[in-house]
């Protein structure tokens, strides 16, 4: 299947053995809160794969071989303390853990959503309009600085280009 990116539903409790195994075309998913259980294998060999986010609390068992032949970013909510060492492990794969605050880089008006919206305020800010903007979210492309290759960058992220927003 051509399946890119998953987002489970809240009512999932555990991800079963082999669930997405091999799934070649996965290139992010979203792991709710309820999911307790990361059985053996559930992403092994899901070579596209470079994004994972948990939304919650941290899975009380993640198995030793979850993310077998996996290289990406993992990210779990900043300042939730049951993200412990113990759990921030490479489980067979090539793991990389990012805390992640509950704002979203692009988000300029902080509605939880990057959308043409946002796109528009920036340019309204570059273009010297008394606009309301969260500061630290305007810096889309990640250099330091807020320009107009910040609101270029937002364009093609909104476009479906495949660019990274920080």
């Amino acid at each position: 299947g051509k399946l890119s990116s998953i987002t489970l539903p809240a009512s999932v409790e555990s991800i079963d053995y082999q669930a997405f195994s091999s799934c070649s075309s996965l290139t992010e998913i979203v792991i709710p809160e309820s999911a307790e259980y990361i059985a053996w294998s559930v992403f092994a060999d899901c070579t596209k794969l470079n994004t994972v986010v948990f939304t919650g609390n941290a899975p009380k068992e993640i198995h030793e071989s979850a993310f077998e032949n996996v290289t990406a970013k993992v990210y779990y909510p900043a300042g939730n303390d049951t993200w412990t060492e113990d759990i921030m492990q490479d489980y067979g794969g090539n793991l990389t853990w990012v805390a992640k605050e509950d704002k979203f880089a692009g988000d300029m008006d902080g509605d939880g959503k990057v959308n043409n919206k946002d796109a528009t305020r920036l340019f309204q800010y570059l273009s010297g309009w008394n606009v309301e903007v969260i500061e630290e979210l305007l810096d889309v492309n990640g250099d330091g600085k807020v320009n107009n290759k910040d609101a270029t960058r937002l364009f093609q992220y909104l476009s479906g280009w495949d660019v990274e927003i920080y």
